[in-house]
Formats: C-alpha cells, structure tokens, sequence
C-alpha cells in the first residue's frame, strides 16, 4: 500500500523512480476513477499485472490450486486414448525369396502325383521298334542285274546288286531277305590293252536298301568273278596288223556272284513274311541313278 501511495502522491520512491511529472503516471492519474466498490481502476490494474508476473500466472508450478500430478494424469490418459495401430507388421519378403505357397508346408513335396502317375503310365503307348543286330563279318551274296564293263562304266559311276540268299541268325530268324538291294560304285575301271594284260574293275557297296528302309554299311568285295569279253578276246586274237584290237574290255557278267562282307554291324528292323515276297519286284534307285553313262 505504501508503493500505490507513493505511486498516487508522486513522492518518495516513486517520485525519485519515475519523476513527478512522469507520463505514465499522469496517465494513470487521468484515469483514477473509482469502480461501484471503491477501488480505484489503475490499482485494479497494477494487480493484474503483478499476478500476471507470478510464475503460477504463467501457468508454472506456482499455481497453487493445481496438483502437479493431475496435469501428468491427464497427459498419460489422453496418450493411451489415441488410436495406436497394434496391428503385428508382416516383414517385408524378397519377391525372389518366396516362400512356400499357401497350405502348404515348407519343404513338403509338391509334385503333382496326377502327372506323376500319367508320367509313368505307358499303357497304351506304341513300343519302341524293335532292331535286330546283323553282325560284322557276315557274307552276303548278290548278282548283278546287268552287265558291269570297264567299257561302258568309269569310276564313280553306280552299280547296283540284288540279295540271292537269305541272311538269316543262328537262331534261323531272317536278318536281310532275298531281292534286298546293295547299292554301290565302280572304284577302278580299266580296259586290257594287250593279249595276256588282265582288265582291271572293283566295286564297292555302300548302301543296303530294302523297299521300306535303307542303310549305310561299310563292306568289302572278297570275290567278284570278272572276266575278258569273250567276243572282244577272240577278235584281237583273230587279227593281225591294223585290225587287230588291242583293249578288250572286263567285264562283271549279269547273274554272276557277287560276295560281300561286313565289316561293321548293321541294325535292321524285322522282316514282314507278307512284304518280303515284294521285296524283289520293288526297286528303290531312280532309273537315272542305274544306267551307267553313255559312251561317245
């Protein structure tokens, strides 16, 4: 009370603080006006202010109608009213890492034993076709259907032969039947060009074909019986001087022997009795590939 009265009267501590003639408090004069109570409005004021300086004005600690705890109470409890997402979070997963698939567990076998089981039935299926082994060394016999000259056929031109005799296993089973054809070249050709001069022919055979299927062999010709042409023979014989011939052609008769050995395996398919009986009258060479080359 004695600050206001200082204040009101502009003396004392007041007066030597702010000065009699201070604005602020002049203003504050100006204004004393005196509410239905008495109390004059610049000490309403100046109450106002210094409550507001108190540190419980501010809202501190100081108030002191207010718990401490209740503040702290009421924090937590509108903490745990907030909606919180307790949900457990599935962990993020490599999409190269998968795991096992729904319902099932890892590990577990997961191979379709539908497919499994059409996997493995074979009922129903053709078998395989079946192969019978002709062996190496075995001899085969053929003829010849045309004449085969040194006169009219040079080297690499072909041959052809036919199968006379059935090959047949040692169990009796036929390997190759009769009328197969071997197919083959002429490897050297060359005329006798005097009296007591042989002629020199050899053939090799490269191809076995049947009238359904055909085969490379690897063979050899162990006997081909070749001969002089015995009309040209007998002319150079009978001459003298400028007409006498001097090369006779050799010659491979048609119907002659031929024998032909192996020398690798073959495999073959069975013989059907109803299409072996066919087999001779079915030729599998163009017409063209049998004629030996035209002589000029």
């Amino acid at each position: 009370m004695a600050s206001s009265r200082m204040l009101e009267n502009g003396d004392g501590a007041g007066a030597s603080r702010w000065g009699a003639a201070s604005p602020y408090i002049s203003g504050m004069r100006s204004t004393n006006t005196t509410w239905s109570g008495g109390i004059p409005r610049w000490r309403v004021v100046l109450a106002a202010v210094a409550t507001a300086a108190l540190p419980g004005g501010c809202g501190g600690d100081g108030d002191p109608g207010r718990d401490p705890g209740s503040e702290d109470a009421a924090m937590e409890a509108g903490i745990a009213a907030e909606p919180t997402d307790t949900a457990p979070q599935s962990p993020q997963t490599d999409p190269d890492e998968a795991g096992p698939a729904e319902g099932l567990e890892a590990g577990a076998d997961t191979t379709d034993s539908a497919i499994d089981s059409v996997a493995g039935d074979t009922t129903g299926l053709p078998e395989p076709p079946v192969q019978l082994r002709v062996p190496p060394g075995t001899r085969v016999r053929l003829t010849a259907e045309i004449d085969i000259s040194t006169d009219e056929y040079d080297v690499g031109d072909p041959v052809i032969a036919t199968v006379v005799q059935d090959v047949m296993d040692e169990a009796g089973e036929t390997l190759i039947p009769r009328g197969t054809y071997f197919l083959g070249r002429v490897e050297a050709s060359a005329s006798s060009g005097g009296i007591g001069e042989p002629a020199i022919l050899e053939v090799a055979f490269e191809t076995l074909s049947a009238w359904n299927y055909e085969r490379p062999i690897e063979s050899v010709v162990v006997d081909a019986p070749m001969m002089l042409d015995p009309e040209a023979e007998r002319a150079r014989r009978s001459g003298s001087g400028r007409d006498a011939l001097r090369s006779v052609p050799g010659i491979i008769a048609a119907g002659s022997v031929i024998v032909v050995q192996l020398r690798e395996a073959v495999m073959v398919p069975p013989v059907d009795p109803l299409l072996a009986d066919t087999a001779a009258a079915v030729d599998t060479v163009a017409a063209a590939d049998t004629v030996p080359r035209e002589q000029y």
